[in-house]
């Protein structure tokens, strides 16, 4: 994430054998190797790359996310979101490509039967081809935690379990 310091990154070869719950109000990640009891609203997750993709719906359309939640930006395919209101402009980085600019516009979606609305921006034409390639629409990124938290990952069982916020960050 652009402009942010971190003490450890983990990514998808090392967390898709652990249950871990993320909670942000608190800062606090749980990692087990077992199964954790959650109550959140369930969300099935299927694993590309070793990255959790998950199903939302735009417009009565089903669409396959990669779920990163150290994305600072969450993107969708630049076809999806050209009709929306713009945001802002928002820099971002990905390695290979370094920092680049990318405004964002404000799309409702619904994610596990809510509805909710993110700010998408478009990616970088090379990463949005190789995002299609992998079968994605696009990437569900660190927006998320603004409508819920915390979110407990069962990767060895291909499921999340998400915790709908009473009122969302803004």
């Amino acid at each position: 994430m652009v402009g942010t310091a971190f003490d450890v990154m983990l990514s998808g070869d090392i967390l898709k054998k652990l249950h871990v719950t993320l909670d942000v109000d608190v800062r606090k990640a749980t990692f087990s190797g077992w199964p954790q009891d959650h109550l959140g609203l369930p969300l099935k997750a299927e694993m590309v790359l070793d990255i959790p993709v998950i199903e939302i719906t735009l417009a009565e359309k089903p669409l396959r996310l990669f779920f990163d939640t150290g994305a600072r930006v969450s993107f969708l395919r630049s076809d999806l979101i050209e009709n929306y209101p713009f945001v802002a402009k928002e820099k971002d980085f990905y390695p290979g490509i370094g920092e680049f600019d990318v405004d964002t516009y404000e799309v409702p979606i619904k994610l596990a039967g809510v509805n909710i609305a993110v700010n998408f921006g478009n990616l970088p034409k090379p990463l949005e081809m190789a995002l299609l390639m992998a079968g994605c629409d696009g990437i569900l990124g660190y927006d998320f935690f603004r409508y819920f938290n915390p979110v407990y990952f069962n990767l060895p069982g291909r499921l999340l379990s998400i915790t709908k916020r009473i009122v969302p960050i803004t």
